[in-house]
């Protein structure tokens, strides 16, 4: 009796230990968000559409508010001046792990910029909050 009161304790102390998840010692660093745009132009306009993905991200994080996030355009070698903050749309997925606090984030924004000069291709720059900016060359054929 005494031999099987054992290995039930020993059983029991087994599923207790492995009872519950535990959360990681150390969840991982935020990675560098992935930015691409999409551009067209529209008439005397160029609409700029910018999606950024962070992976491993906090909620509420800065890369979350566009208007932290910096964008510029140059056509022709003249800057573009930003006219209108289009539409946001910020969207959490899960990254993964379910014990984890982070996040998959998509940041999804646009601007207008006025576009005076004829240009076959314009220069955008975009800058994430906190890390360099990515250069992008696109298309700015005629609406």
């Amino acid at each position: 009796m005494s031999r099987t009161f054992a290995l039930c304790a020993v059983l029991l102390g087994v599923v207790a230990g492995c009872g519950g998840a535990q959360r990681p010692a150390e969840e991982p660093a935020a990675r560098p968000v992935e930015v691409s745009v999409d551009a067209r132009r529209v008439g005397a306009s160029l609409y700029v559409v910018v999606t950024g993905i962070g992976r491993d991200h906090l909620a509420g994080e800065r890369i979350e508010d566009p208007g932290a996030w910096q964008v510029t355009a140059s056509a022709g070698g003249q800057a573009l001046e930003a006219v209108v903050n289009g539409s946001a749309k910020i969207e959490r997925r899960p990254n993964g792990d379910p014990l984890s606090r982070r996040w998959d984030v998509v940041v999804k924004f646009s601007v207008g910029f006025a576009m005076p000069v004829q240009a076959a291709e314009v220069a955008i720059a975009v800058a994430a909050p906190g890390q360099p900016a990515q250069s992008f060359i696109v298309d700015a054929g005629s609406s």
